[in-house]
């Protein structure tokens, strides 16, 4: 696990190892981070694993979450054709470039707008993920290249 300090840089928090990441891993792992002084979690990023949502969910409550840009984009390229990956990419990235999370949110819409007719899976999960891929708008913007995949 990672986390940005005062200063809006990434330091290592945290490592385990378990047998599965089913949800009691998770909470266990994460409550380990809190016990050890953890605190004034604002915003989590991770992949969509169901079960460390229900424990990002559980050990802070009221966080909000973000979908990591990474996995999601590697959920994009697995629905698309390799000679399609890099414009895809491209049109994809320029969504984490808005300004604030309402220009977000139109980016959004047009990105997947323009997709629809030529890739419609890639447009539906834009859809689908939309509050969770532009939490970190509603952050400060002096963090965001840390909590955002943007240029």
């Amino acid at each position: 696990a990672y986390a940005l300090n005062d200063e809006g840089y990434r330091e290592v928090i945290g490592l385990s190892v378990g047998a599965s990441e089913d949800a009691a891993f998770w909470t266990s792992f994460l409550r380990d981070l809190v016990e050890r002084g953890l605190h004034g979690v604002q915003l989590v990023i991770s992949d969509a694993h169901r079960g460390l949502k229900r424990a990002i969910a559980s050990v802070f409550a009221g966080a909000a979450w973000q979908r990591c840009t990474v996995h999601f984009m590697r959920n994009v390229h697995a629905a698309v054709s390799r000679a399609d990956q890099g414009m895809v990419t491209a049109a994809v990235r320029t969504v984490f470039n808005s300004h604030d999370y309402a220009s977000g949110k139109e980016h959004l819409r047009q990105v997947a707008d323009k997709l629809q007719r030529t890739h419609p899976k890639v447009a539906a999960m834009l859809e689908e993920a939309e509050e969770d891929l532009l939490a970190y708008l509603t952050f400060p913007s002096a963090h965001w290249r840390q909590t955002c995949w943007s240029d």
